[in-house]
């Protein structure tokens, strides 16, 4: 459509010229002997003749239909003008009939012929093909009405148009302008011609304007260019398509340029460039993090769709996964696998869309990387799972000094905890044994002063020797609790069941719950001596400050979880009041994280709970020593 129109949907009727009924079905010789030019034109994939008979030849001035093959189709008409005219009228009404228009003739020369034509057209309403029938209008001394009617029939169809249609002359001064362009502009035709269209151009525009106008002058004389133009409405951006016009010498007597508003498609295009470049920041700043951030299809082996810069860290490429060739799973440690596909089904069933994991991955020399891995579940427009957004963080160096601080803690730990057993042993062993020994020397004496001394004695005697007897529990309860000797030979359970034993009061019950298999099994010395003073804190904070009538200890193994939860009912407290008041939550918590886990407490009148849990510690220290 060369001059922009726009026509919807129309009745097409037969043409009522006999010769396009006919033509395409009549043998060559008959074609070549027709008093009247025949030619059709195929659009598809570009415009071409594919058939003329030697009459069209000769009206256009060519020695042979052959050449008349090779030439564009578009250059059959002398004007702009006459090409839109011809098009929007097949586009309408599917066929014309004995239309007077201006031909191009070879040598460049014009000749008026009568034209009618007849167009097919294909599944999306284009043109697919025309049939045109020409008849030499000189020879019959009907030149001077054509031209009449070709010019009324023209300014009617411009006229009529909504896109803007001016023409002017090489100094670039309008001969002609539309009503289109006048209701634009907000000027009467009569201001307009005459006057040069440049002080209607933005100045920013205009150099850019004035080069394409003088490319006119040059083959194929046609430029398209963009401009900002003050309209009644304001500056406006416009697309002008300038064809020049050329008379029989090849000369150029005017420019004729069609043009159409275009301000919302470009203000669309600053719009979208300003978000490509928020877009292209965006993509800079997460190339250049350390984070690496991770786009994964919900499918088998999670196929990576999309994988920042930073994976390059890891001495792998984008392309390595967005490729296939590597996998996310095959780069992960295949112990941690298991685990963590375990994991993401259970926040997927639980309808948890935002979960972080630690895992190890492999980089590309195999070294193991720790992954700190927060993600996010995406769901399409049905609410269905389909992608999985990460975003990873390279925490290996921040892992080791964890594990460098647990080893300390450890150690530590341990420090203390032999320097409580050696302690113990003393108590028991030295003081203990003096103070029973006295005891029975106590006992001794009175019993050799009971026939001779006064009642008042022998009641001061018998007072000292129940402080004795007070004295040797009391050292003996000191010693257990500095360490307690059946941890050491026994286990955690057992010593466990002798605290509780130990607590039993009459206003209290306490009461122990233990796994079975735990009741056989060693869990290691760090682990065994950190997991009871949790539990003996508990129960001495549950009982001096909970007023409790019931605790209950629970150490449980399942699934491959340890876990060992202290519970009361007591008038319970504000764990965030609790840091600082005595109650031993910040040792509880130093040796939760020893553990490499974490210590959860929650509280409210009526029910207390201290619970830690941690993977079972016989498998955590075969992990642990794979890791390193």
């Amino acid at each position: 459509r060369p001059i922009g129109l726009t026509m919807g949907p129309v009745h097409r009727p037969v043409p009522h010229h006999p010769m396009l009924k006919t033509f395409t079905q009549m043998a060559p010789e008959v074609l070549a002997h027709l008093p009247v030019g025949v030619v059709r034109t195929v659009f598809a994939p570009r415009p071409r003749i594919v058939l003329a008979n030697p009459a069209a030849a000769r009206l256009l001035g060519y020695d042979d239909v052959e050449q008349l093959l090779t030439i564009d189709p578009q250059t059959l008409w002398a004007t702009p003008g006459d090409r839109a005219f011809v098009t929007a009228i097949l586009q309408a009404q599917g066929q014309m009939v004995d239309r007077p228009l201006q031909a191009q003739r070879r040598d460049g020369s014009v000749g008026w012929l009568s034209v009618s034509a007849q167009a097919g057209f294909n599944d999306r309403g284009g043109l697919a093909w025309v049939d045109v029938v020409l008849t030499d209008l000189a020879a019959t001394g009907h030149a001077e009405r054509a031209l009449r009617e070709s010019e009324q029939h023209y300014r009617g169809l411009v006229e009529s148009q909504r896109d803007l249609i001016v023409r002017v002359d090489p100094q670039g001064r309008f001969t002609f302008v539309n009503d289109a362009y006048c209701a634009m502009f907000g000027k009467p035709c009569e201001q307009l011609l005459g006057q040069s269209y440049q002080p209607l151009v933005h100045p920013e525009d205009l150099p850019a304007t004035q080069e394409a106008f003088e490319r006119l002058w040059q083959p194929p004389y046609r430029v398209t260019i963009e401009q900002r133009a003050l309209t009644a409405d304001g500056w406006r951006w416009l697309e002008w398509e300038d064809d020049a016009i050329l008379d029989a010498q090849g000369r150029i007597v005017e420019v004729q340029a069609i043009g159409r508003d275009i301000t919302h498609r470009k203000l669309t295009e600053l719009h979208l460039r300003a978000s490509m470049q928020t877009v292209q920041q965006f993509e800079s700043i997460i190339n250049r993090s350390p984070a690496v951030t991770f786009l994964w299809r919900v499918a088998e082996n999670w196929p990576v769709e999309f994988v920042s810069e930073g994976v390059r860290q890891f001495g792998y490429t984008p392309e390595d996964f967005t490729s296939g060739r590597v996998s996310w799973v095959g780069v992960t440690h295949p112990d941690d696998v298991p685990r963590l596909e375990a994991e993401v089904a259970g926040h997927i069933r639980r309808g948890e869309m935002e979960f972080a994991q630690h895992y190890r991955l492999l980089d590309a020399d195999g070294q193991v990387r720790w992954i700190e891995d927060r993600t996010i579940g995406l769901n399409n427009d049905a609410g269905e799972l389909t992608h999985l957004q990460g975003i990873i963080l390279d925490v290996t160096e921040r892992h080791r000094a964890e594990r460098m601080v647990r080893q300390a803690r450890a150690k530590l730990t341990g420090a203390r905890e032999k320097e409580r057993r050696r302690l113990a042993r003393e108590l028991h062993d030295a003081f203990g044994q003096h103070v029973i020994a006295l005891q029975w020397q106590l006992q001794s004496i009175r019993a050799s002063l009971e026939p001779h001394a006064d009642p008042a004695t022998l009641e001061a005697l018998r007072e000292l020797a129940e402080h004795h007897t007070e004295l040797v529990h009391e050292i003996r309860r000191m010693s257990h609790g500095l360490y307690p000797a059946t941890l050491e030979q026994f286990g955690l359970a057992s010593a466990l069941t002798q605290m509780v034993d130990r607590h039993q009061r009459n206003d209290v019950a306490v009461h122990l719950r233990c796994s079975e298999p735990l009741r056989s099994v060693r869990l290691g010395a760090e682990v065994e001596i950190n997991l009871f003073r949790i539990a003996q804190e508990a129960l001495h904070n549950a009982l001096r400050h909970g007023a409790p009538t019931r605790v209950e200890i629970a150490l449980t193994l399942s699934r491959g979880t340890l876990r060992l939860r202290v519970s009361d009912n007591g008038k319970g407290f504000d764990p965030a009041q609790a840091a600082g008041r005595g109650l031993g939550l910040t040792s509880m918590r130093e040796r939760a994280e020893a553990l490499n886990t974490q210590l959860d407490l929650t509280s409210r009148p009526g029910r207390t709970v201290v619970e830690l849990r941690m993977p079972d510690p016989r498998r955590q220290t075969a992990s642990d020593a794979a890791a390193t």
